[in-house]
């Protein structure tokens, strides 16, 4: 079983803001999940969370599979300056046996 772990980090996120990354280079026999969580949050405020939603697969002009993961910030109830935070983006790559 071959597995690769891979994380992208986003700053300064804040409520509404989208952000994306397009990743490609997993080969055709590979399964890949993804995760995002707020890793730092600055602020008054609620804690703040975060909504992922990750494109279709696709085939890249070098012959790996391509996707489009988004992140958007959520966050309640602030007081005073919004809170923002830093998101990390996990893809964890898992060879199909």
């Amino acid at each position: 079983m071959t597995m690769a772990y891979t994380a992208y980090v986003f700053e300064y996120v804040y409520s509404g803001t989208n952000m994306g990354v397009y990743l490609h280079g997993f080969p055709t026999d590979t399964a890949v999940t993804y995760s995002a969580r707020p890793v730092r949050v600055v602020g008054a405020g609620a804690p703040i969370g975060v909504q992922l939603t990750v494109g279709p697969v696709y085939p890249h002009v070098d012959g790996t599979l391509a996707r489009v993961a988004d992140i958007t910030g959520v966050w309640h109830d602030h007081i005073g300056n919004p809170p923002w935070s830093f998101v990390m983006l996990d893809a964890i790559e898992e060879a199909v046996a």
